[in-house]
């Protein structure tokens, strides 16, 4: 299969291109700028331009699509909105009117819960609707980049699956290095925590994980649109039910709380795509 990646010099991006070389697969790799070393060559381009992006699809089988502003603090709100909704509408254009039909798009948890940098105590859960926190969450948009993540779901699933084809969307936590889970696996019940990083399940990702995520969604068979969370919590085990208390207290559980082992629930994905988070907290 040929591969277009957009964003493929970035942190996630450069991961997916070495896995999915590693799996046999054609890449396509391009970027704004070169700023890893890839295993294959990197056409610069930049994807607010339409007719670059659209000579990008010529004998593309299907698209990994992660090029994106990360967020807001270099750029105005309205610019990070703009030109997000701008390179995913060239990306998905150009796609569906070059006959390809398949394409996983790196989403946000930030769809979930938006990031917020105030400091809340006592915390709380910033509008849990349930957990454990799974694909089904809804939207709780709070931030610009989070608004143009939920465009791009919005694109794939009301526009393109009308034209049949797959369309995965993966709403990716903080994607950390291994080397970093150290920092993230200190969790204290008495420690205060942004009301984001209780709203949001205080997940993390490895990088080498959400590249596999990418590969995975690539592969399996997932006509129409589908949006998972591919994730892993700071909280599991005995910790859960202490978390549950004194953070979320009245947030609905989908199953007994002593049934439940982490805070996130990534079970649908991975009977969709066979998936398995290999670095653990």
């Amino acid at each position: 299969m040929n591969v277009l990646v957009t964003g493929a010099a970035g942190r996630l991006g450069s991961e997916t291109v070495i896995q999915l070389v590693a799996a046999g697969h054609g890449v396509v790799a391009t970027d704004v700028d070169a700023r890893r070393t890839i295993p294959v060559p990197l056409q610069p381009a930049n994807l607010l331009d339409g007719p670059a992006v659209a000579a990008l699809m010529q004998g593309v089988d299907a698209v990994i699509h992660l090029g994106n502003h990360t967020g807001i603090h270099r750029r105005s709100a309205a610019a990070t909105f703009n030109e997000n909704v701008a390179m995913n509408m060239n990306v998905f254009q150009a796609a569906l009117e070059s006959g390809v039909r398949k394409i996983v798009f790196s989403s946000s948890v930030q769809v979930i819960a938006g990031e917020s940098w105030q400091i809340c105590y006592p915390p709380h859960a910033n509008h849990v609707a349930y957990l454990p926190l799974d694909e089904k969450s809804p939207p709780n948009l709070s931030n610009a980049y989070a608004m143009s993540k939920f465009a791009g779901e919005t694109i794939l699933k009301e526009y393109l699956a009308l034209h049949g084809g797959s369309y995965v969307s993966l709403r990716f936590p903080r994607i950390i290095e291994v080397s970093d889970f150290p920092k993230y696996a200190n969790f204290s019940v008495d420690q205060t925590y942004t009301p984001s990083r209780i709203a949001q399940g205080f997940s993390v990702l490895s990088r080498t994980d959400s590249a596999a995520a990418n590969v995975a969604a690539l592969m399996a068979p997932l006509p129409g649109f589908h949006s998972f969370f591919p994730a892993i919590s700071a909280v599991t085990g005995p910790n859960v039910a202490v978390a549950i208390e004194r953070y979320y207290p009245g947030v609905p559980l989908t199953k007994p709380i002593d049934q439940i082992d982490s805070l996130i629930d990534v079970s649908a994905f991975t009977r969709a795509t066979g998936w398995i988070p290999r670095d653990t907290i």
